[in-house]
């Protein structure tokens, strides 16, 4: 049993160390390369070893010292729900929704939003084709740019590099306004299970601006995994430890 315990401690450490390489190979690689690289094949076989060694790992704790085993069991419960959010975000599970409950919701799409024109198409992110439609619209209020420095000279007008765009968003539905946000590329608008994020901004007569929109299925399960793992770590860092060093000398003082 401690060599299987071993073994799995070790397979799930190498299943983290190559996800973390293909999770910084991925931010290189843009958002459709990435994609294609975490539904590949040998991607599947990271899923498998990581899925396989923290189910296995609750079976594997020893015995006999439920203190400090809380956190290892918190810790493998953690990585569960992180697993199965992503597993619930997926393409694959919408898809599995669509074909079994008739859900219409899109995992991941783009928005093209003029300023004074509501809009719910849904389009593809490569090809740019309406894939989709949101049960509400979205419209653009006004654009605001921020630059890095005003222009020198007493009319200091904005000029030089753009810092920052704000576009000022309006929710609706049949006419009636259900939200406003001043959505920018670090503050997403999160409505009616998705999150918009800007991604760019042309000025004009009339303003346009591009949101990615991404469904947020799954988002809740990995935070509590993430909730969870934190959690067993510092019971297993510390509070663990600290509990049974003072168990340890209570026996010891009452032996004395």
């Amino acid at each position: 049993m401690a060599r299987l315990r071993q073994v799995t401690l070790w397979a799930a450490a190498a299943a983290l160390g190559a996800l973390a390489v293909l999770s910084a190979l991925g931010a290189h690689l843009g958002p459709a390369r990435a994609a294609g690289l975490f539904r590949s094949a040998p991607m599947a076989a990271v899923w498998v070893a990581l899925a396989a060694a923290l189910l296995a790992g609750p079976i594997l704790v020893p015995s006999g010292r439920p203190i400090r085993n809380a956190g290892l069991l918190a810790g493998y419960g953690g990585g569960v729900l992180i697993l199965l959010g992503a597993m619930l975000g997926s393409p694959a599970a919408h898809r599995l929704a669509a074909r079994c409950w008739g859900s219409q919701k899109v995992p991941g799409a783009v928005m093209h939003v003029v300023e004074g024109q509501p809009s719910g198409e849904l389009l593809d992110e490569q090809t740019a084709e309406p894939i989709g439609a949101l049960p509400f619209a979205v419209s653009l209020e006004r654009c605001e740019v921020e630059y890095h420095g005003p222009a020198p000279g007493p009319a200091s007008q904005p000029s030089g590099p753009v810092k920052d765009f704000t576009s000022h968003l309006v929710v609706t539905r049949d006419g009636q306004v259900l939200a406003r946000a001043a959505v920018s590329a670090n503050r997403p608008l999160h409505y009616g299970g998705y999150h918009f994020t800007q991604t760019g901004c042309v000025l004009g007569r009339h303003a346009l601006v591009r949101l990615t929109v991404v469904s947020d299925w799954g988002l809740g399960v990995v935070y509590a995994g993430f909730a969870l793992l934190t959690a067993g770590v510092i019971w297993q860092m510390w509070v663990g430890p600290a509990a049974a060093h003072l168990r340890s000398r209570g026996s010891h003082g009452h032996q004395d």
